[in-house]
């Protein structure tokens, strides 16, 4: 599967060192390996949350792009 990220998807991925490849065609495997990096990136800034406001900003925003990125693999 291909994933069509805006701009501002694809930068979250690139700030938290997270190989992403618009045209590249996923597959189950590694649609949910890329998630799961989603994910990572989400736990580290939630962590903070609740006494910084910025890593509660930076949380949602990747709470979201894995919201995306899931509805989007089949099954």
């Amino acid at each position: 599967m291909i994933f069509h990220l805006n701009k501002d998807e694809r930068k979250l991925l690139q700030d938290f060192n997270i190989d992403f490849r618009s045209d590249f065609d996923y597959s189950d495997e590694e649609a949910f390996a890329l998630l799961d990096q989603v994910h990572d990136a989400e736990i580290f800034y939630a962590q903070d949350s609740d006494t910084n406001g910025r890593s509660r900003y930076m949380a949602n925003f990747y709470a979201d792009l894995a919201d995306k990125i899931q509805s989007l693999i089949p099954g």
